[in-house]
């Protein structure tokens, strides 16, 4: 079952993210045939958090992990603090995000 949420989410990612506007993944599938379609391809922020890598055995270092897998995440989306989308107060979190502490 996870290998189908995993796909599932990378292709979800794949389609939607900015990151990937123009990509010619999708091209020669059904859904490309559907103009609609095409026209979103590319044009949302998709956030796709995962905590599988997450193995530590203790509360303190599995939680410096998942600060840091959730600081990764601000730098990818790192537009999102530079442009408009978000207000004040949610940039402010994410820039006060570190492998130590998630406020």
């Amino acid at each position: 079952m996870t290998f189908w949420k995993t796909l599932t989410m990378s292709m979800v990612e794949q389609f939607f993210f900015i990151e990937y506007a123009d990509s010619p993944c999708f091209r020669g599938m059904d859904i490309w045939k559907e103009e609609k379609y095409r026209e979103i391809q590319g044009t949302y922020p998709v956030i796709s958090l995962t905590f599988s890598s997450i193995k530590e055995r203790n509360f303190e270092e599995a939680r410096k992990k998942i600060c840091a897998t959730i600081q990764m995440l601000y730098q990818k989306c790192q537009f999102l603090l530079e442009g408009d989308i978000l207000n004040g107060q949610e940039k402010g979190k994410g820039n006060k995000v570190t492998p130590q502490k998630a406020s």
